[in-house]
């Protein structure tokens, strides 16, 4: 993080050393800091953009002489329409 902004994302092109980076502006000055502090803190969007995609899935654990066991296990599911549109962005930039 750097001057109120913090790297989100990054779209590479493959087989170039091109990059594009992807910033969220996290405060301006030092009154809006304090002010989003608390809420950026408690939801931070880096953190949040896999949790909130968790899909939770029972997996089958065979056995030989007994019947199957289950698991249940968590497995990151798609990107929303937004973040697959940012990303779309940010490689047309590149390309």
């Amino acid at each position: 993080m750097c001057g109120g902004k913090i790297m989100i994302g990054m779209a590479f092109s493959p087989g170039k050393p091109e990059a594009i980076p992807q910033e969220k502006v996290w405060y301006t000055d030092d009154i809006s800091a304090a002010n989003n502090f608390r809420k950026e803190m408690e939801h931070p969007y880096t953190l949040y953009r896999f949790y909130d995609r968790i899909v939770w899935n029972d997996s089958i654990i065979p056995a030989l002489v007994h019947p199957p066991s289950y698991a249940r296990v968590p497995e990151l599911g798609e990107v929303g329409p937004e973040e697959r549109q940012i990303a779309e962005t940010l490689m047309k930039l590149i390309s």
